[in-house]
């Protein structure tokens, strides 16, 4: 009886077969993100940019040979808005994921208006989709702050979640997150 052991590590991939690892320096990025990419053994690549929607953006390198080494890309980003991008390096049915961040420069030092949590359709009609890149505490409220959902925190792991605004009433609603490292961020919501 044959075993493949596959061991999955964020933003590394290793198989008895393939490695591949994907790193964006600096992050976040202004005009130039450098893109740090391996492969092991040598084998034909797509890098691709990806939006907080899912849509692919831009294709970097269309089925390209990789060596057998670290490969450097510099990617020009000036068409690219400001907010947060996935980087996704594709070989066959392996993958690797690195999110990048795109700033603008405006010579404050904060990333808070890049928010953490990802969330779309915004506006959304009955249902959206949240994506929180880490653990913590959750709640739903209104612009009053009442709490909907739930009553109490919730705490969510990191991943995508479906939130069902169907029954409530059109207008502005805000996710609270308190993360485990005591971070806090609040996204706004529009029902309509």
């Amino acid at each position: 009886m044959k075993y493949l052991l596959c061991l999955v590590i964020p933003f590394l991939v290793v198989s008895p077969l393939r490695a591949q690892t994907l790193t964006i320096v600096p992050d976040p990025f202004v005009d130039t993100a450098r893109i740090h990419l391996s492969i092991v053994p040598a084998d034909t690549v797509s890098l691709m940019v990806i939006d907080v929607w899912g849509s692919t953006v831009k294709v970097i390198l269309p089925d390209t040979l990789l060596s057998n080494a670290v490969n450097e890309v510099l990617y020009d980003t000036h068409s690219l808005p400001a907010g947060p991008y996935i980087f996704s390096l594709l070989n066959g049915t392996h993958r690797a994921n690195a999110r990048g961040v795109k700033t603008v420069t405006t010579g404050i030092n904060s990333l808070s208006d890049c928010p953490e949590i990802l969330a779309h359709p915004n506006p959304c009609s009955n249902r959206i989709e949240l994506w929180l890149p880490r653990a913590g505490q959750a709640q739903l409220c209104t612009a009053d702050g009442r709490c909907l959902w739930p009553a109490a925190k919730v705490y969510m792991e990191p991943g995508q979640y479906t939130l069902d605004l169907d029954g409530y009433a059109n207008g502005m609603y805000y996710v609270h997150v308190a993360y485990d490292n005591g971070a806090m961020e609040t996204l706004p919501i529009s029902k309509r």
